[in-house]
Parts: C-alpha cells; sequence; structure tokens
C-alpha cells in the first residue's frame, strides 16, 4: 500500500469538493427532462361575495403525442353557478405544449370551498403499437376560494337606534261608534215589533210570482185597453197578439215557441202528443195572425175581436188544474173581460 503526505490528501479533498459544486453538476440539474404532463390551477380572487365572478384558469403542458380532452369542472364548483368558458391559443415552448383554460363562475352560496377533484382526461400513444392510444387522467392541484355575504362587508350596522317610549294616542272613538250602532240594532227591533204585534202583516212583503196565464191574461188586457182595432191599426194589434201568444206557448209548454216557425212548433206538439183539439188550435191562431203579420192578409173588426177571443179561451182552458186562484184575484175579471 501506498502512503501520501497530508497536504497531498487536503489538495485532494479539496479538488473533489470544488468539482461537485461546480456549474457543471448545477447544469446537469437543470437539463434533466421535463415531465410529460404538468397541471396548474389557480383562481383569480380567493375571497368573494355572493354575485362576484371568479375566474378559474387550468394552464396544462404536456408533450406534443399527448392529445387533452376539455376539462370539465363545473360538477367540482358547488356553491357556485357557471357562465361560461374560454380556451387560450395553444402555445409551444421547450419542446412540449401549453394550453389554457378559463372557466368563469358566479358566487351563489356562503360557504369555504376547496376544489380538488377536477380532472383532466388525455390520451397518449402505446409505445408498443403507437396507432393504438392510451385513455389516462391527471388530478389538478386544489383551490380554495371563500364566499362571504355581502352583510360581511357592510360591518355592524350604526343607524340602529333605541326604541323610543310609546306616545300617548288621540281620542279612541270606537267604543262610541258600537254604542251608537247598538242603540241603531235596537231601535229597529222596536219599530219591528210594533209593526207585526198583534198577527198583523210584516211590512216588508214579497209578491207573489205569477203563472205563465196570469202573465199573458195581463198582456191581453193591455192589448185590448189600448183600442188598437177601434183605431183600424189592425196590423199592429196582431204583431203584438201574436207575441202574447207565442210567449205564452214557451212559458207554459216549455219550448221556445217565440223563435220557431208555425211549421216547427206543429212538429214539436205532434212529437210530445199534444191534445189534438187543442194542437189545431193553436196552429189554427198561428195561421191566422201570421197571415196578417206577414202576407198583409186584409181583415176587418170582427174577425180581430174573434182571434183575440179565441187566443183568451185558449189560454184560459189551458191553465194547470193545481193552480191556487187565491192569490189571482184579478184573474176572474180578466177571463170577463168584453173585446
Amino acid at each position: 500500500m501506498f502512503s501520501h503526505p497530508p497536504h497531498q490528501m487536503f489538495f485532494a479533498s479539496l479538488a473533489f469538493t470544488l468539482l461537485l459544486s461546480s456549474p457543471l453538476s448545477t447544469l446537469a440539474k437543470e437539463q434533466a427532462p421535463p415531465s410529460p404532463l404538468s397541471v396548474e390551477a389557480q383562481i383569480d380572487i380567493a375571497e368573494v361575495t355572493i354575485g362576484d365572478i371568479v375566474t378559474y384558469q387550468l394552464s396544462i403542458r404536456h408533450d406534443p403525442e399527448i392529445q387533452l380532452a376539455t376539462p370539465q369542472p363545473e360538477n367540482d364548483f358547488m356553491g357556485f353557478i357557471f357562465i361560461d368558458q374560454e380556451i387560450l391559443a395553444t402555445q409551444k415552448t421547450g419542446g412540449q405544449v401549453l394550453e389554457e383554460f378559463k372557466f368563469r363562475f358566479r358566487a351563489d352560496q356562503v360557504g369555504h370551498y376547496t376544489h380538488s377533484k377536477i380532472f383532466i382526461d388525455f390520451t397518449v400513444p402505446n409505445p408498443e403499437d403507437p396507432e393504438k392510444l392510451i385513455p389516462g387522467r391527471a388530478l389538478a392541484p386544489k383551490t380554495v376560494v371563500v364566499v362571504r355575504s355581502v352583510l360581511f362587508l357592510d360591518g355592524e350596522p350604526t343607524d340602529i337606534r333605541d326604541i323610543k317610549s310609546i306616545l300617548g294616542s288621540a281620542f279612541d272613538w270606537r267604543p262610541w261608534v258600537l254604542a251608537i250602532a247598538g242603540v241603531i240594532f235596537i231601535g229597529l227591533l222596536i219599530i219591528y215589533w210594533f209593526r207585526n204585534r198583534g198577527g198583523k202583516t210584516p211590512f216588508i212583503t214579497s209578491a207573489p210570482e205569477l203563472g205563465p196565464h196570469e202573465v199573458a191574461l195581463q198582456e191581453l188586457a193591455t192589448l185590448i185597453a189600448k183600442n188598437l182595432t177601434g183605431a183600424g191599426r189592425l196590423r199592429e194589434h196582431y204583431f203584438e197578439l201574436s207575441e202574447i201568444f207565442r210567449r205564452y206557448l214557451g212559458a207554459r209548454f216549455l219550448f221556445p215557441a217565440p223563435d220557431w216557425t208555425a211549421e216547427e212548433i206543429a212538429r214539436h206538439l205532434h212529437a210530445i202528443n199534444f191534445d189534438p183539439k187543442q194542437r189545431d188550435q193553436v196552429l189554427s191562431i198561428l195561421q191566422d195572425t201570421d197571415h196578417v203579420k206577414f202576407a198583409k192578409a186584409e181583415v176587418d173588426a170582427a174577425t180581430s175581436v174573434a182571434d183575440t177571443h179565441a187566443v183568451r179561451q185558449f189560454i184560459v182552458a189551458t191553465i194547470p188544474e193545481n193552480f191556487n186562484e187565491k192569490n189571482s184575484s184579478k184573474l176572474l175579471s180578466i177571463k170577463e173581460i168584453s173585446v
């Protein structure tokens, strides 16, 4: 074995140390190959309030043969509303491709949000068969956003004042109104009792409802009182007589006689098995009145009187059997009117 002097051993050791700390060693470290795919994630504002818009940016650097799918971070952004996205122009740096994506969201719910499950899907050629692609997935670095309420920015309210003491109210007129209303009510009860004592008829009464025949006989009496026949206005008399008769037929036998022709009325009466004798009377009256109304047939006063009498007789003959005449004191006098 060879031995060396102590000073030679010291300089050899120093030379070896300088070699390790020289720029050549640093250059060797810097020339290490970059990662095939790297991801950076950032948010422009880390603390926002409801309604603010934040921009989430992904910067992905990868080898040229790697193909990226557009990231979908929306599902991990709970508490935010997605607005839109932007894909920046692809850049080539240091033999790799740089792709950048921007996503804009609107803060919608208060909370502390950590986004740590945003994946980037990609494909890379199979080294053994380049035509085949191998799918892969990279995880983006996590980001944190704090969403605060707008009230948080306002701070503690300074314009709230103590409740003032209760002021005295104005004159309370409600008991007087109730007292006056009570006096009026009692007065009405006394008036009602005086008017109805001893079995007298109440001061509020309702008129009895008239039957179809009562209405028709009253209208007939009014027509006779006009004396259109005596004035030579026979056609006008027949117009009113026809309307009175048709309204009575419709109200008494429940069909739209004023709107139907004589032929339609005849078919209807036959269909409901109307009394043949009364059906002939109806058709005769309709025929006589229509001839004067529409065909302008010439008639004299005696014929007008006879036709009016025929209408009255038909109305009286078809009064319902269950009709109570006790409340129709005018009915007898209407029957006895002389044409």
